[in-house]
């Protein structure tokens, strides 16, 4: 419990759980509404891709401690309904551990852990329009965790191969047809030998979203 205690800390993540509870109360409305139909997928793959790239950042955690998760990404969007993408993730810092040694300080060893993974991943649309859009972004991964201890000045270095799993329910607001505030949470489970006791957690998300392909289309007509 002291693990999801530390994360259920932050104010990003109380306004990202009342989003994901508004979201969860609405989707029989949705789903009565949308008329949901799988073929909808295969008539966007038929469709012209449209490129699109972009950074995303999640809040984690690793060993009980709360970090973040850079990942910048690039892949190909059919008709706003399924994306697929190609993702390099990383920690934005190391996460430094000291165990303090006992009766000598000098055997208080320091652990360096860091974490980077390459993701394949696909983003189902299971409703949208002209205010929200709601996802299921799914993805796999291959990487690795490297971690470095020092210990009365010796330096010991391991890596470990990592692949994480990662599912979530995502939702982005639009302000504008440009400009949207996005949420999201989910969980990764990573596989490996020292992956899996360390990054396996739940993760969110939340920030804005600026699409400049709109906006320069906008721009463009005026």
């Amino acid at each position: 419990m002291l693990l999801f205690a530390k994360i259920f800390k932050s104010t990003a993540l109380r306004l990202t759980i009342l989003l994901s509870v508004f979201f969860l109360h609405q989707i029989p409305t949705i789903i009565a509404q949308e008329k949901f139909d799988l073929s909808r997928y295969s008539q966007a793959l038929e469709k012209k891709p449209r490129f699109v790239a972009g950074l995303n950042n999640k809040r984690s955690l690793a060993n009980g401690e709360p970090v973040r998760i850079w990942g910048i990404y690039a892949g190909m969007d059919y008709d706003e309904e399924i994306r697929f993408s190609l993702g390099l993730n990383f920690l934005s810092a190391p996460l430094i551990e000291k165990h303090i040694g006992i009766p000598a300080a000098s055997d208080t060893t320091t652990t360096s852990t860091n974490f980077g993974y390459w993701s394949f991943g696909s983003e189902f649309t299971i409703f949208r329009n002209e205010k929200w859009k709601l996802s299921l972004p799914v993805s796999v991964g291959l990487g690795q965790v490297k971690i470095i201890e020092t210990q009365a000045g010796e330096i010991r270095e391991a890596s470990f191969a990592s692949f994480p799993l990662e599912t979530s329910g995502a939702a982005i607001y639009y302000l504008r047809d440009w400009l949207g505030l996005k949420a999201g949470m989910g969980v990764r489970i990573a596989l490996g030998k020292r992956g899996f006791q360390t990054f396996t957690a739940p993760f969110y998300k939340i920030g804005i979203g600026i699409y400049p392909s709109v906006l320069y289309q906008n721009l463009s007509k005026d």
